[in-house]
Order: C-alpha cells, then structure tokens, then sequence
C-alpha cells in the first residue's frame, strides 16, 4: 500500500514554521533551533534596520513666537520636499503647496493634526519617527536632505499653534535695466491682414510697415524710460480688429490700444468767408484759398498769415462749385486760377495777378512746363492744344495764348514731370499715357481714363487718379504698372474676399461630403457583399459542424454500447462468482454443522444433498460463464478501445469545426454591424451635404451682397488725393467721405477711417501720415500714425499675482472680446487663464492642471453661426465683422 502524504500547512504572514525534515531520535528541539535561527536572520536583515529619530528643536512652554506657513514652513518645503509633492507631480497623493493641501493630506491620510504635532504624519515622516516612511527618503534624485532640529522645531510649534493658514508673501524680484543692446526678436506677431508686424527686442516693442519697414508705432511707458515693460517681452498678440496688442512677460500682461485718427484745426475761416475753393502748393506750405465773392487769397507757412489778396474780375462762385480749378508750377512759384474759360496767373514771387486771354474752349487739361516757363493747355477733342506764355520779362505783364508744339490733340489730362524739365506727362480719354519733351516714355495703357497724375518729389514714381474711381501706381519709365487697383472701401473688399473663402470652404465641405457619400455608399455595398459571403460560410460552417458533430455522437454511442457490453460482461462473471462463492460457503456451514453434531447431520442430510447440488450447479454455471464471458469481454474492450480511438481522432476536427462555426458566426454578426454602420455613414453624411450645401447658398448670397457693396463702393469717384513726397503713401477722399491711406507700391490700404468733417477742398501731404485738408471754413491737420498707448495691466497685486510665472502665450478669441494667456511655473504647473475685456478681468481658468508650463496657445476658427460684437474691441478696421464661438 502506497502511504498518503502528510497534508502541508499553508503559509501564514507572522507565524513561524519549523523549516527541513526531523531527524528521528532528535527529540523536538531541532525545529524550534532551526526556526530561531531563521527568525534571527530576518531580524538582522539591513533592509529593515532601525532608524534614528531626528532632533527636534521644542522651545520652552509659552516662549513660542508665531509661525507663518508662507514665511516660514514654505521655503523649507520648496527646498526640500515640493519637488515631489506639487500640484502636479504630488507623489502618495501629497502636496505640500500650501497648508490646506497639508491638511488634507494624501494616501496615508492627513498631513498634519492641528494642535497635536507628536500625531502630525508630515512632522513624524520628517522626524524619522516611523520607520517605513522616512522623509526625504535616502538617496531620491532631488538631493533632498534632512531637516535641522531647527526647521523641525518650527514645523513643531506651527502644528502646534493650529496649522493655520496665513496670507501669501510673493517675493517681487529685484528689477534691473536691461541693456539697450539686447536687439535679439524675442517675440513677433502680425496684424489680421499681415500689413503691419510687431516684434519685441528684449523688454522694447516697436510695430513695422510690413512693405516699406518703416516704424509706426513703438509700445512706450514713460515710467519706465520708454521700455514696454520691465521683464522680457516673451509673447506678443493683435486682436482681431487690429485695434488692440497684448504683451507679455513675468507676471504680468499688458494692453496696449491704438489712439483714433486726429484731426487738428489749423486755420478758421470768419463766418461769412467760406471758400468755394482751395489748394496747397506742390510741397503743402503755400495755400490758395477762392471767396465766392471772386476774392483770390494766398496764405503761407504759417497758414495763419494772408500773403495776399486779389478780386477776380468777372469770376463768381457758389460753395462747392467745383468747375473752379487751381493749377500750380511744380516749383510752387506761379499758380493759375480757371473757371470755365476764364484764367488768371498769379505770380508768387512778386505777387501779381494778371488775366490771360480768354481760352477758346474749356479746358481739360493744364500744366506748368518747367525750364520753358508757359503753361501748356489741353482741350481733348474739342480744340488742338495751345500754350500760354508770358509776353515779356515782367511777371505782371501779359499772356499770350498760341498753339502748342508736339502735344496732340485729344489729351485729356496734363502734369507736369518733377525731374526733366520741359517735359510733359499727357493722358487721352481711353487711358492712354505717355510723357512728351525732351524725354519722351510710353505710350502706356491704364485701366481707365486719368483724372489727374500725382508724382513723388523725386518724379521716380507716381498714381494715377482714375475716372473709374480707382489708383494705380505708375513709375516713370512706363514700364510697368501696378494691377493692384486701389478703389472703393478696402473693409468691403476685405469683407468681399472673407465671403469668397467662406464660400470655397463651403463648396469644398460639398466636394468632400459627395466623396464621403460614394465611399460609404461604396462601402455599404462591400460590406452587404461581406455579409452574403459571411452568412453562406456560416451556413457551410453549420453543415460542416453538424456533421462532424454527427460522426462524434455515433463513435460515444458505439464507445457507450462496447462499454455496457464489457460492464455486463463482468458483472455477469462477478454473479458466477458471487453464487459460486455463495453455494461453496452455505455447504461449508452445513458440512461443519454436520460434523459436530451426527444427530444434526442426519436431519440435514437432505438439506446438504440439495445444498451440494446448489455447489454443482453453481460451479458449472462459474466454469461456463469463465469460459463464455472473458472472449465476450474481450471483445467488448477491443470496440471500446476502437471506439474510443475514433473518438479521439474525431475531436480535432470537430473542435476546428466549431471553431469554425462560431468565427462564421461571428463574422455575420459583424458583417450586419458593418452594413448597419456603412449605412448609417451615408445617412450622416448625405445630411452633412444638405447642410453644406444650404452653407453653399447662404455663401453666395452673402458673396453676391459683399461683391454688389465693394463694387458700388469701387465705382466711387475720388474727390481728392494727396501723395507723400516718397511716393509710398497716398490718402485719397472719396465720395461721402470715405479716407484711405494706401501704399501705392502694393495697393494694400494702410488706414481706412471717416473724420466726420465730409469732403474737401484739397489735400496736402506734409509726411508718410500726416497731411493738410482745406475746408470750406478753414484748415485741419490730419495725423494717421495713431499711436499705441497704454490701456490695461493684468498683473494682480504683489502678494496676489495674477500669474504664477512668466506668461509665454496670447491669443484673442475670435471675437475680441477673451484673452488666453498660458504659462507656469517651470517644470512645476501649466497655467491657463481667460480674460474678458476690456475690462480685464478673470472670465474663467480651464479645470485640468496641466502638466506643464504652456508655451502656446491658440483658438480655434471661426464659427459658421453666433455673432457678437465686442464691447472693448470693435471690428472696425477694414469693415470686418467678427464672429464668436462658445467657449463656456
């Protein structure tokens, strides 16, 4: 008999088990000795030796000064224990950023018990009073050391005094100038329409012409000598409407607004003496000025002082009467007044006037030709061009009127050429230009027929002002011009090309929603193809499976048939025996029973005959079924184990075949889902199209209602233009007073702004932006430079910074009426906040601590639908309108 094991123990946490085999005749010491020995090991292990508690340095009762958590117990933390336990890397759930968070504690439960420092955890781990949580742990990667009894002492008393928390110190860092030579771009950003950029050179930003380079603007604080602010400008931002730049740096962002178009008055006319007409000398320093009475007025610089005046016999006006026209020499030293065919010369050197004859049609065009002193007349079609020259030396005498050599009839237009004297620029009613003299250039063709040229001092450069109420920058050799038309309102242009975009993007959202159709339509038909496919592999799968499922069942009934044979037959055998057995014992009994008592057997003997009879026949019954039953045995085991065998060889294929037929199954089910998706992806994406679609119609009407507005606006005479001495800045004034400044040698609008005071008389450019506009009555000065200046500081106070660190991104929201600022502390925290404006204050702080400092941020498109209008930064420039998107 094999002996059954001795059942083992399962180990248990805390309880010693003797350890090896008992030695027989040991006696039952050795176990014990050998678990003593094994429980001396483990205690002597290094892992777990005992530590020594820190020195804690407690002063005497009542002697306790009070202790601040910001002053005295966050600077130990900072240097010793928030690189692990932070806001955002809070190691066991602890952060010890301020005493709330201490309190709270982390996975091991509070941080601290007010008033009971010896049960304090923080003050315990740091003390090294518990000995599975020793604080700083040996060798962390943050170089944390151990705390002195002092700052032990400390953290003692302030749990002691209650854990209070107290208000925070913000140290404010020691501000030192920094060097004017720092000029590295620490920061850029462009304006909406990319004409203008601005860039930050340590803490000094300035704003650029994007085309000329040219300054036009610079972020100043006069008390900070001139810098934009005190720290390094890291992050600059244009709003929306241009109107508006955000600057960033530590702790600290500021606003800074663009000042509006000023208009100055300069010179009042009495009332009663309004002009009918004026116009400055070429270089804007000598005004002449015409009475509806006929009086002539000259006033130089300053405009304030009358130079002179005379009465135009014959001449009478009315306001606004712009058929009265003045024409000056290029040196600014004659001036001619007309009024239908009616001229008057006036010398500026001597001042006298004197009537020239009366011209034989009205004139079209007139100019001063310089070095051949006479002015040249052009009459277009109606009469061949004359010139005007004086009779003698004297500037008061008389005008001669005589045909002009070399200048053709039908032009136009006349100007004078600032560089070659003698020369001519010349223009017909189809647009034709071309320059006569002694240097000739051209013929160029314009888009449409030339009002007037206005020329740079150099004469390099100029614009022609069209008749169909457009610009366009000519260069004097006529070899090339710029297509870029400077017409109408440039907001409705921009407004127009906004809607055109929109309009491309919707028909592009068509394009790709009619492809996302034919890919799910495409798709639903592959995945109808997969499911037939799967469904006829799942039914031959079954057929398959029933099969093999089939021949299974028949082996186990052939296996369950040998096996009740072979059961029957040993049981049959067992029986045999049993009786035999049976019959062999009963006459045993009776033989014994006979043989003690021969009286008894006599008795029995019947009873022992019948009984030995039993065993005759009971052991024939044994000798046949011994003959009988082991052949039929035999071969009941010989199927069974055929059987069986089969069964065997059966399994593989019916496992794979139910494997089979399940995938098959599955398959279909997936096949249906597929189907079911594919067709809900056409669904999805046919409304996707009908609403692109609407999207599409919408687009173009509002497309065809910006092109009507920007084309009605181009349409628009220009009623007056004055152009910079560089050539690279020109204000126009269009009708209903509309005032533009362009830069002619890229027809981008720099300006777009009304001044209220309507149209007038004339214009002067005294600089890039800054110009003269006469008026009926009197003189302003127009300055277009507006100057940033400084609107709004988000800073917070010194112990309550609005901003943990540095700020390194902005971003306006789409409207203008949010700012996103993003920083942090360095490897510490992620910080991002919203502003509302212009009133700068917080509008909301995004929940989820980020895991590091942001270092840009951006908003996302315009929103299809939702508008609103910005209360602290309207969408005025260029006529944008700003849409909005939610965000709350």
């Amino acid at each position: 008999m094999m002996r059954r094991p001795r059942p083992s123990l399962p180990p248990s946490r805390g309880v010693l088990r003797p350890v090896g085999r008992r030695i027989p005749g040991s006696g039952p010491g050795l176990p014990v000795l050998v678990a003593l020995i094994a429980l001396a090991g483990w205690m002597t292990r290094p892992a777990l030796a005992a530590v020594t508690p820190l020195a804690i340095d407690r002063p005497a009762t009542g002697a306790s000064a009070p202790v601040g958590f910001q002053k005295d117990i966050l600077p130990m933390f900072q240097a010793n224990c928030l690189p692990c336990h932070n806001q955002t890397r809070a190691k066991a759930g602890l952060n010890l950023e301020t005493a709330a968070a201490l309190l709270r504690g982390g996975d091991t439960g509070p941080g601290a018990v007010p008033g009971k420092p010896a049960e304090s955890l923080v003050l315990k781990s740091a003390a090294h009073q518990v000995e599975d949580l020793v604080m700083p742990p040996a060798g962390n990667k943050s170089n944390a050391r151990d705390l002195t009894p002092q700052e032990l002492g400390l953290l003692w008393r302030w749990i002691e005094q209650g854990a209070k928390a107290d208000q925070a110190v913000v140290v404010e860092p020691s501000w030192k100038p920094i060097p004017r030579e720092w000029n590295s771009s620490f920061a850029v950003a462009l304006d909406s329409e990319g004409g203008a950029v601005a860039v930050a050179r340590a803490n000094r930003v300035s704003v650029l012409e994007v085309a000329t380079g040219r300054t036009l603007g610079r972020l100043e604080d006069p008390s900070l000598d001139g810098a934009t602010q005190r720290d390094v400008v890291g992050a600059l931002a244009f709003s929306p409407d241009d109107q508006w730049l955000a600057t960033a740096g530590f702790r600290e962002v500021r606003l800074w607004q663009r000042r509006p178009v000023t208009v100055e008055p300069v010179l009042a006319v009495p009332p009663g003496s309004a002009w009918v007409a004026a116009d400055f000398s070429p270089d804007g320093t000598v005004l002449a000025s015409l009475k509806a009475s006929g009086h002539l007025e000259i006033r130089a610089d300053p405009l304030g002082r009358l130079q002179g005046a005379w009465a135009l016999k014959g001449l009478s006006a009315t306001g606004g009467d712009r058929s009265v026209r003045f024409r000056w020499s290029t040196d600014g030293r004659w001036l001619a007044v007309l009024s239908g065919r009616e001229c008057w010369n006036l010398s500026l050197g001597r001042y006298s006037l004197a009537q020239a004859p009366t011209l034989p049609a009205v004139p079209t065009g007139m100019a001063w030709v310089p070095g051949d002193g006479h002015w040249s007349i052009t009459y277009g079609t109606n009469h061949p061009a004359q010139r005007l020259r004086r009779a003698g030396a004297e500037p008061g005498g008389a005008w001669i009127l005589e045909d002009a050599p070399g200048v053709p009839t039908g032009v136009t237009a006349l100007a004078s050429d600032p560089m070659a004297e003698g020369a001519l620029w010349g223009t017909d009613g189809t647009g034709g230009l071309r320059r006569w003299g002694r240097a000739t250039a051209g013929p160029r063709s314009l888009p449409a027929a030339v009002q007037s040229l206005l020329w740079s001092r150099s004469g390099s450069n100029g614009v022609a002002i069209l008749a169909d109420g457009s610009a366009t920058r000519v260069d004097v050799g006529l070899s090339s011009t710029n297509a870029l038309r400077m017409a109408g309102d440039p907001r409705l242009s921009a407004d127009a090309a906004r809607q055109e975009r929109e309009l491309e993007r919707a028909r592009l959202e068509v394009t790709l929603a009619g492809a996302r159709i034919q890919e799910s339509r495409t798709a639903v038909t592959n995945a109808q193809s997969a499911l037939g496919k799967a469904r006829e592999k799942r039914d031959q799968t079954a057929k398959a499976l029933a099969e093999r499922q089939k021949e299974s069942a028949d082996q186990e009934a052939v296996v369950a048939s040998a096996t009740k044979d072979r059961d029957a037959a040993d049981a049959e055998l067992a029986k045999a025996r049993a009786e035999a057995q049976s019959a062999g014992d009963a006459l045993q009994k009776a033989s014994t029973a006979a043989k003690a008592s021969p009286e008894a057997a006599l008795r029995a003997v019947d009873d022992l005959l019948a009984k030995a009879e039993a065993v005759g026949r009971a052991k024939a019954l044994l000798e046949r079924a011994e003959a009988e039953v082991p052949p039929r045995r035999k071969k009941a085991e010989e199927m069974l184990a055929a059987a069986q065998k089969k069964v065997g060889e059966l399994k593989p294929p019916l496992d794979k075949a139910r494997i089979a037929a399940e995938g098959a199954a599955q398959d279909v089910v997936l096949s249906e889902k597929a189907v079911a998706s594919a067709t809900d992806a056409v669904t999805t994406a046919e409304g996707e199209e009908r609403q692109a679609r609407s999207r599409v119609s919408t687009a173009e009407t509002r497309v065809a209602t910006a092109r009507s507005a920007r084309d009605r606006s181009a349409a628009r005479p220009i009623r007056a233009a004055a152009l910079s001495a560089s050539g690279e800045s020109l204000l126009t004034v269009g009708e209903g007073g509309l005032w533009t400044r362009w830069h002619p040698g890229t027809g981008r609008a720099v300006e777009t702004f009304a001044t209220g005071q309507g149209e007038p008389l004339a214009l002067a450019a005294l600089g890039e932006d800054e110009f003269l506009a006469a008026y009926p009555d009197g003189v302003r000065r127009i300055r277009t430079a507006r100057p940033w200046f400084l609107r709004q500081r988000i800073a917070g106070t010194t112990n309550a910074p609005a901003f943990a660190d540095r700020v390194n991104a902005l971003a306006f929201s789409p409207d203008g009426t949010l700012l996103a600022t993003g920083g942090g502390e360095p490897s510490r925290s992620g910080e991002l906040k919203l502003w509302k404006l212009p009133e700068g204050t917080l509008a909301a702080t995004p929940s989820p601590p980020w895991p590091s400092r942001r270092a840009a941020t951006a908003w996302p498109p315009l929103a299809p639908t939702a508008s609103r209008a910005s209360p602290g930064c309207r969408p005025t420039r260029r006529g944008s309108t700003s849409r909005g998107i939610p965000i709350m």
